[in-house]
């Protein structure tokens, strides 16, 4: 039988819920946000049958470990957007709201839906951002050494700013975020 996951995360546990090829529920458990429950998860979805797709919502937060491991086990995981899942969860509102019935929700939106998108590669997402928060490390730093430089020429020439002329090189700097003047 091929079957259909959807998993809702969090920071310490996770909901996956198997449906079948019609979107009838099979069978939801809970498991540990950490790669002991990934292998137990990965498990579990294979003994319910053939895996077509796991649907993760929020798949680059509290998802991120596990669509890496699922990607790493040869997975095809789809990323479910919060919005669709909501709706599917809202259809089914009698049933209360748990981490169950969300999985169970997303599961039912991956076979529903067509060209869900695969998440994007980890790797590269947390590597662009790595070299953003770096880019904005470095352009506070530099901001700071500008402030401090302007600071320090107003002590020692008061007036320098009528004499020289404009140091903030503010070319490049979407932000505008160059020295403050008062």
């Amino acid at each position: 039988m091929q079957v259909v996951v959807g998993v809702e995360s969090h920071k310490a546990t996770f909901a996956g819920a198997v449906v079948d090829g019609l979107a009838r529920p099979v069978e939801a458990r809970e498991f540990s946000n950490d790669p002991k429950g990934y292998r137990a998860f990965v498990s579990w979805a294979r003994s319910k049958g053939t895996v077509v797709w796991i649907g993760v919502e929020c798949s680059e937060t509290w998802g991120a470990p596990l669509t890496r491991h699922l990607l790493g086990a040869g997975v095809d995981v789809r990323e479910v957007p919060t919005r669709l899942a909501y709706r599917e969860a809202k259809r089914k509102a009698a049933q209360g709201k748990s981490d169950l019935g969300d999985a169970l929700a997303i599961a039912r939106v991956v076979v529903r839906e067509e060209g869900l998108p695969s998440p994007a590669a980890p790797e590269v997402a947390e590597e662009l951002k790595l070299l953003s928060d770096y880019r904005d490390q470095l352009r506070r730093s530099r901001n700071q050494f500008t402030n401090r430089i302007h600071k320090d020429l107003a002590i020692m020439r008061p007036g320098y700013q009528n004499q020289v002329p404009d140091l903030t090189g503010s070319q490049g700097d979407e932000e505008g975020s160059g020295p403050d003047r008062q």
